[in-house]
């Protein structure tokens, strides 16, 4: 293997990683027993169009001494398929045959590709000496090509998947669907890429694979250029980042040795994509001048938007781990795939591949990082570099390396439908807020390296929202729909606290730390009379917040909150009660923060007040927010929890009969 010098041109560092790839192999199971099977294609077979496969030749012990022994072919039959319910041992001959899924509702005509990617039913036919036959059905197997080889015919689009995405064939793929989308006028959902628009900044893909450095430039408005996107996880201080000290006279150049392994790879990818030019958010934005940040900032959503495609490096969670390295298949078969004999109906032979696939996924190291969610929302085409193979997704159309449709990760596909409905300008109200709750679930669940970045890693995917469904931004919720979406609690028992610089009013989720889980309600809730908020800064309108509030009129109550719990939900950490004693449990956003001396005593006491609202006959639940006085004088009140409970319940009747009034939350 090609040993790397301290300096290193990008031909020898792609010759580096294909050598690592030429040596990495995905795992495959082969067993004496096993080894001695057979599949042979039956000539002529009308069963499952033309892939009607037999094995042969091996009795009821054979099948136990395989399953005995571990073999993934055999080892689920038994206990699944009733073994017991054949006669004794050695009175039986089976054959097992591997047929196109018949239970995916295909017609007969349809081709053996299609068939193939919904997977083939491996079953076994035990016959006695009488003719007696029993039929006994196995787990779904899927098929493909050994790796590398080209050899049946019928599997050529249905190879392995590779051992790592760093070949010739991979890149040409990726490359071939990117042209395929701008070119070939059947994706009709993906416009044409804008041109008046570049970044501030960009790397320059060096043209001559020979070369040691790459230059940083800076862009001019009169010119178009093309570019790629990179998403990634920062993991970490970024020692090559760019600053106002090494980005001098428009230009800064960069040896490729000195550049992290990540933003390396994405060079890698750009060059044999034919694009010229990438944006890295660590070299493009001045890390250090706080103006240029916010300009950058505010520029995100056209960044990704209006570029070629986003490179998501999904399995890398650092800068310095790169994404064209060997793939981990751990988490992807319930077994090993198995390597077995094939012979065709002329009596050549081969070697395929039979895999079980499994239906759960492991979250992506990105898929934890927040900023990373905005970058693949506004992607309109994104290259997705995942644990077990490359993905394709863009308006148009989703593609796989390997003919095969993984078994489905429901956060990705959710979101990429989220992708897909966050500009569209034609959305009923109840469709855009449902969108709106969906994002932020996600969201939430996400990290940051800056809290602070709450609103601000976010605000590009509100801005596309704002302007498409023509909704008013209110310190991270719409106020076209803050009624509803107001009514947001936390499900964390190990306690929340507020930022040590303000960010947002109280209602907003976005004022606390905290992952968030979002009640969504259609009841009535206390009626809205204004909704105000300032951004911090001009340059990010749809960023954090310099002050906010909203005026309210509902039902008040005055009662006394308890610190403990009268269910079973760990969540709750306090209920209220008035004098006939406990009445229902509460959310609080962070106690500890919000309620003096709750951290010292344990049966901690105060009073607080509910908003709730008006009567609904049709609705079970209400929702009643939590608020402690800012300033009686004024009504100014704040938000410190948030409770729900069934219509009738002692809570509701007192809220029922209480005065409507008029207060301002902040």
């Amino acid at each position: 293997m090609e040993t790397l010098t301290a300096s290193f041109t990008l031909e020898e560092y792609i010759r580096r990683l294909q050598a690592e790839a030429s040596q990495a192999s995905v795992p495959v199971h082969t067993c004496e027993l096993c080894s001695k099977l057979l599949i042979k294609r039956t000539p002529n077979s009308t069963v499952g169009n033309r892939l009607f496969c037999k094995l042969e030749g091996f009795t009821q012990i054979s099948v136990a001494e395989v399953a005995a022994s571990n073999c993934p072919l055999f080892e689920k039959w038994p206990p699944r398929c009733g073994w017991d319910n054949l006669l004794e041992q050695g009175s039986w001959q089976f054959s097992m045959f591997i047929v196109p899924s018949l239970f995916h509702g295909h017609d007969k005509d349809e081709t053996s590709d299609q068939l193939n990617e919904d997977g083939f039913e491996a079953w076994v036919r035990a016959k006695d000496s009488t003719g007696k036959e029993e039929y006994i059905f196995s787990p779904l197997f899927k098929v493909s090509l050994d790796e590398e080889a080209n050899y049946p015919s019928w599997l050529t689009t249905s190879p392995m998947w590779r051992s790592s995405p760093a070949n010739d064939d991979t890149f040409a793929r990726a490359k071939g669907w990117l042209e395929d989308c701008l070119h070939s006028g059947t994706h009709v959902r993906c416009m044409p890429i804008p041109d008046n628009f570049v970044p501030s900044r960009l790397i320059k893909i060096p043209g001559d694979e020979r070369s040691s450095e790459i230059d940083i430039i800076q862009t001019t408005k009169s010119e178009f250029v093309q570019w790629c996107a990179l998403s990634y996880c920062w993991g970490g201080p970024q020692p090559s980042q760019t600053t106002t000290s090494n980005f001098q006279l428009g230009v800064r150049a960069l040896q490729l040795s000195d550049i992290p392994k990540t933003i390396l790879d994405a060079i890698v990818v750009a060059s044999k994509m034919s694009v010229p030019y990438l944006w890295v958010d660590s070299l493009c934005i001045l890390q250090d001048d706080p103006e240029d940040l916010k300009r950058e900032l505010a520029c995100m959503p056209k960044i990704y938007k209006y570029s070629v495609v986003t490179l998501i490096a999904g399995t890398s969670s650092s800068s310095h781990q790169g994404f064209l390295h060997d793939r981990d298949f751990s988490h992807r078969w319930d077994t090993e795939p198995v390597r077995q004999r094939y012979e065709d109906e002329h009596g050549e032979r081969t070697t395929i591949i039979l895999h079980n696939l499994s239906n759960h996924t492991t979250p992506e190291p990105i898929d934890y990082r927040a900023w990373a969610l905005q970058e693949l929302l506004l992607a309109p085409r994104a290259l997705i570099f995942g644990t077990s193979m490359l993905a394709w997704n863009c308006l148009s159309h989703t593609r796989h390396e390997s003919s095969f449709r993984p078994s489905e990760n429901e956060d990705m596909s959710r979101l990429l439908k989220l992708a897909k409905h966050i500009t569209r300008k034609d959305s009923l109200w109840h469709e855009n807020n449902n969108c709106w709750i969906s994002i932020l679930v996600q969201y939430s669940q996400r990290k940051l390296s800056f809290a602070d970045d709450r609103l601000i890693a976010i605000a590009a995917v509100a801005e596309e929202f704002g302007v498409a469904k023509r909704w008013d931004y209110a310190a991270g919720l719409w106020r076209q729909a803050i009624r509803e979406t107001c009514t947001w609690f936390y499900k964390s028992h190990m306690g929340n606290c507020r930022p040590n610089k303000y960010r947002s009013p109280s209602w907003s989720w976005a004022s606390i730390d905290s992952e968030i889980s979002l009640y969504f309600s259609h009841l009535p809730f206390f009626d809205i009379i204004d909704v105000v908020t300032e951004p911090a800064t001009q340059e990010l309108p749809y960023g954090n917040t310099k002050s906010g509030y909203m005026t309210v009129s509902g039902k008040v109550v005055i009662f006394h909150l308890r610190r403990g719990s009268n269910t079973k939900d760990r969540h709750t950490q306090a209920f209220l009660s008035l004098d006939r004693g406990i009445l229902c449990d509460i959310y609080l956003d962070a106690p500890e923060d919000d309620l003096e001396g709750w951290h010292e005593c344990v049966e901690w006491k105060g009073d607080l007040t509910i908003l709730g609202s008006r009567s609904d006959p049709d609705s079970e639940e209400f929702p009643a927010l939590i608020l402690k006085p800012v300033s009686i004088t004024e009504n100014i009140y704040q938000r410190v929890g948030i409770l729900f409970d069934e219509v009738g319940s002692e809570v509701f009747q007192i809220l029922q009969s209480a005065e409507q009034t008029t207060l301002t939350i902040v």
